[in-house]
């Protein structure tokens, strides 16, 4: 008898996953562009360009505590679609329920750290936050923070579609996020409302959808909730995914580096004003990094389950093919932007 598992990752299904995936992708990438379409004129409209450039550093300093998972995120989903692949449901419960011990240790020591950033971080001597009221900072701080904490559990209960070979529900429910985030934030501005408003908003969604994920996945794959209440919560594999997880924490720290840091940066020498001019041409400079992430997503775990099959040969197909697309998506990008981003911006903003 074939487990539920072999269904979902047939050798043949890759291309037609994989396919689905990058189209839910494009769709995502579709409403990511029409969304920082959408919210630098409205946000410039409802709020002047200090006030706009003061949420962006707050945004930027809080998206560090992201790296809350130290990594483990990428490690763990890795680990529980191998799992899964084989087949093997105790032993993919067995993971998940130590993801979440752990993940849930990590959360209540940060959410401590984050009351504290929120009550005595001096935001307004370090970044000359002038335009926002005190009180407002503070408890958009500690909003904002609470969000990016519940977004990293957030995260491993969204990626548990791909470890079961449904990444393309996973990217049509993140599309679906997005646009009711959207919808709502610009109702919440054009009703003329705040940081506090604008933030609460953010997280509401987020605990919106992914108890939906999470109820979802239960009704739709019983075999799983079924593996949960026969295991419990191993703390030796759990701290065992610290190890690893360090690596992987590498690439997206160096990101932050590279994006929030050089708001915060900018910030703090500059002022807000000169965030939101920087943050308007790095988002049109991104345009083939955005155009690159539709296939990217959609591929990893095809090349995980492919590798606990031993199909070295055709991983490395796929990537040659994915290293070619890549370089001809940012040539054109480039020879776009140098010739047309001028005239982009003026009619942007």
């Amino acid at each position: 008898m074939k487990s539920s598992s072999a269904k979902l990752y047939p050798v043949g299904g890759t291309t037609k996953r994989t396919a689905l995936g990058s189209f839910m992708n494009i769709l995502g990438y579709l409403v990511t562009v029409f969304q920082q379409i959408v919210f630098i004129p409205i946000f410039l409209w409802a709020w002047d360009k200090a006030l706009y450039g003061e949420w962006l550093i707050l945004s930027s300093l809080l998206a560090y505590l992201s790296t809350s998972h130290f990594g483990m995120g990428t490690y763990i989903r890795n680990r529980l679609t191998q799992a899964y692949a084989k087949g093997a449901h105790k032993e993919y419960a067995r993971i998940l329920k130590s993801a979440f011990g752990i993940f849930s240790s990590i959360f209540a020591v940060f959410f401590i750290i984050l009351i504290a950033l929120a009550i005595f971080f001096p935001f307004f001597e370090l970044f000359d936050i002038h335009t926002a009221g005190e009180i407002s900072v503070r408890i958009t701080v500690f909003i904002l923070g609470l969000y990016i904490l519940l977004g990293v559990l957030s995260g491993l209960v969204g990626s548990l579609y791909t470890t079961i070979g449904e990444y393309p529900r996973q990217a049509a429910i993140r599309n679906i996020r997005e646009l009711i985030l959207m919808l709502f934030v610009v109702i919440v501005l054009v009703l003329g409302g705040e940081f506090i408003s604008v933030a609460l908003v953010y997280l509401l969604t987020l605990i919106g959808i992914t108890l939906f994920a999470g109820l979802d996945i239960q009704r739709r794959h019983p075999e799983i909730r079924k593996s949960l209440g026969m295991v419990s919560i191993d703390w030796r594999l759990a701290k065992s995914f610290l190890k690893p997880g360090f690596v992987f924490l590498l690439i997206p720290f160096s990101r932050m580096i590279y994006v929030q840091g050089s708001v915060i940066l900018i910030g703090a020498v500059f002022g807000a004003s000169k965030v939101v001019v920087f943050s308007v041409h790095r988002t049109l400079s991104h345009i083939a990094k955005r155009f690159v992430s539709v296939i990217t997503p959609a591929i990893l775990p095809e090349l995980t389950a492919g590798e606990i099959r031993g199909e070295y040969q055709k991983l490395r197909r796929i990537h040659s093919l994915f290293m070619k697309f890549i370089l001809f998506v940012s040539i054109t990008a480039t020879i776009f932007l140098f010739f047309g981003g001028e005239d982009i911006l003026r009619f942007w903003t």
